[in-house]
């Protein structure tokens, strides 16, 4: 966890990203494309405080937190 992602638009992960926690591969089939995402990538090498900061921006995805949503969620449903 805290790691600077790289990602296609083809999942999920592209639903959550920002610039500062990851970048998407535009054109999965351009090796350029891929290339220069990696390269964006490797500039933002993984720190205390970048993986302080990717963390914070997933915390609300966090299972315990989504779990608790969807039993609230389901209790006020009956």
């Amino acid at each position: 966890m805290g790691v600077y992602v790289v990602s296609s638009k083809y999942n999920g992960g592209s639903e959550v990203l920002h610039p500062h926690s990851g970048n998407i591969i535009e054109q999965l089939d351009s090796p350029e494309s891929v290339a220069q995402s990696i390269l964006t990538a490797v500039k933002y090498r993984k720190t205390p405080k970048r993986a302080q900061q990717i963390r914070g921006s997933v915390m609300h995805l966090d299972l315990q937190k989504q779990f608790s949503v969807m039993v609230q969620a389901t209790l006020e449903g009956l």
